[in-house]
């Protein structure tokens, strides 16, 4: 009876073996300790928020920049070339890269496509934007800093040297709370709705194809307009020489 009892207690220690050493791996990386657990639970949640909450304030901020750049290039284009930071040919293709450039890595990061590699750009172009509003506050010129295109101007100064500092600090935050260089991350639309999995493709090709359509599509409406404004000024102008003539020939005639 003894012998048996032992054999079988021998069999099931036999048998925990495996059991404890993947007991003792865990203990060492810390996911068999529960508090510790925990504990990295929530910085990982409030890294997710801080995530998310940097991620849609850039990403609204860039859009919001970007849409005005392309429906008026040429206005954007003059501004670069009014700072005289840069060579006029270099201003000039530095202005025709920014907005697209500002459209896209929004997109990136309102969908959670390649967040820290997005974020790297945002902070780049800040930064050029700091050094920009730096170098002409050094000069003492009164400029308009044109951040929404025509549509909001505010002239530089300290405000807004402030206000990119802060969003060069939000950009810097999202590059270190990000997880993935290329992919998406695990919050990102394309993962949640089932259209792409980590390391596919198919998202970063999605934003760069709607990046390209919707530069086509706001400069074609935006050279539409001009198109019709002149077509209409010339329109008017007509109509009133027109005008012009009739007078002249009815006083003329009587």
């Amino acid at each position: 009876m003894i012998c048996v009892t032992t054999r079988f207690q021998l069999k099931h220690i036999w048998h925990l073996i495996p059991v404890y050493l993947t007991y003792r791996r865990m203990r060492r990386s810390g996911h068999a300790d529960e508090p510790h657990t925990r504990r990295a639970g929530m910085p990982m949640s409030l890294m997710l928020v801080g995530e998310l909450a940097a991620g849609n304030l850039l990403g609204l901020v860039f859009m919001a920049s970007a849409i005005p750049k392309l429906r008026h290039p040429r206005g954007f284009v003059l501004v670069v070339v009014e700072y005289r930071v840069l060579p006029p040919h270099l201003s000039r293709l530095y202005a025709r890269l920014v907005p697209p450039l500002e459209f896209l890595v929004a997109l990136l990061v309102l969908t959670g496509t390649a967040v820290r590699s997005a974020a790297v750009v945002m902070a780049l172009l800040l930064l050029s934007f700091i050094v920009a509003v730096g170098i002409n506050m050094a000069r003492g010129r009164d400029l308009d800093c044109h951040c929404f295109g025509q549509t909001m101007t505010r002239p530089i100064g300290w405000g807004l040297l402030l206000q990119d500092l802060g969003l060069l600090a939000a950009s810097g935050a999202l590059v270190s709370v990000a997880h993935r260089w290329g992919a998406v991350e695990p919050w990102s639309i394309f993962r949640l709705s089932g259209l792409a999995s980590g390391g596919s493709l198919i998202p970063l090709l999605s934003c760069v194809a709607v990046t390209a359509c919707a530069a086509a599509l706001l400069g074609r409406s935006a050279a539409g307009r001009r198109r019709y404004e002149r077509r209409l000024v010339r329109t008017i102008v007509s109509k009133l020489r027109m005008r012009r003539r009739g007078a002249a020939l009815t006083s003329k005639g009587g």
